[in-house]
């Protein structure tokens, strides 16, 4: 995620890549991040990568959090820092950094194509216009939505952990054209298009989905013949589960690192 908040930022024109450091322990994670980022820097520590930083990026697995930013000084008054970290609460994060100019951001694996789908919130003691200029640079990666903490697990849940529900959904797709008679190909286009033309379609009409839906289930059609196997398999009911889960996952994952 850290490369796509870079690449994002360096393809919108909003900074360059020389503005761009980086510090990971792992060389091939940095060689990645140089490849993607040509002209970004790297830092020997996450403590360098502090003290020179006026935005630091905590782009950390939230496992991983209590030993990476363990001992971590955030020296310069003016530094804001960001975490892209599902559960990680910012009272947690003010506790191990010493520092309550904190944002915290949900992006989603679509942000790598700037269609990202990006839950934001911040605290108090993060300024206005300090906040107005992470939004922008997280507008180069998609939509971006204000909301409370306690809304960021919401967020986690729904559009953080989404595309793999979206995903599932078109492998469903994809694998039921198959044992229809399509060819793989001919299925994966056929599946692709459905779902992009299905969104634009809901994005520009005034319609809900309900009335959409009525719209092209006819008694006795094909569309109702498949939609009650989907209602007799409790559906919708199990996608609004998922949503629950992945945001139930988020609030134990920011429990266990108090």
């Amino acid at each position: 995620m850290a490369t796509a908040l870079a690449k994002g930022i360096v393809d919108s024109g909003l900074l360059p890549a020389e503005r761009i450091l980086a510090a990971d322990p792992s060389d091939l994670s940095l060689k990645s991040f140089g490849s993607q980022i040509p002209g970004s820097t790297f830092c020997q520590s996450n403590q360098e990568l502090a003290e020179r930083s006026q935005l630091l990026v905590l782009a950390i697995k939230p496992q991983m959090a209590p030993a990476a930013l363990q001992g971590l000084n955030i020296t310069e008054e003016e530094t804001v820092v960001l975490s892209v970290m599902a559960g990680i609460r910012m009272d947690t994060l003010e506790r191990w950094l010493n520092t309550p100019r904190l944002i915290r951001c949900m992006p989603n694996t679509p942000s790598l194509i700037g269609s990202g789908a990006i839950g934001l919130t911040a605290n108090p003691a993060v300024s206005a216009g300090q906040l107005a200029v992470v939004e922008q640079l997280l507008q180069s990666l998609g939509l971006v939505i204000r909301t409370t903490e306690p809304q960021l697990d919401a967020v986690t849940g729904l559009s953080g952990s989404g595309p793999a529900f979206v995903f599932s959904f078109l492998r469903g797709l994809m694998t039921g054209g198959v044992e229809a008679g399509l060819p793989a190909e001919s299925s994966r286009a056929l599946a692709l298009q459905t779902l992009t033309g299905a969104t634009e379609l809901l994005t520009r009409s005034q319609l809900t989905p309900e009335e959409l839906i009525a719209q092209v289930t006819s008694p006795g059609g094909t569309t109702l013949a498949g939609l009650e196997v989907l209602r007799t398999g409790g559906f919708e009911e199990l996608v609004a589960a998922c949503v629950r889960a992945a945001a139930h996952r988020a609030e134990e994952l920011g429990r266990a690192a108090r």
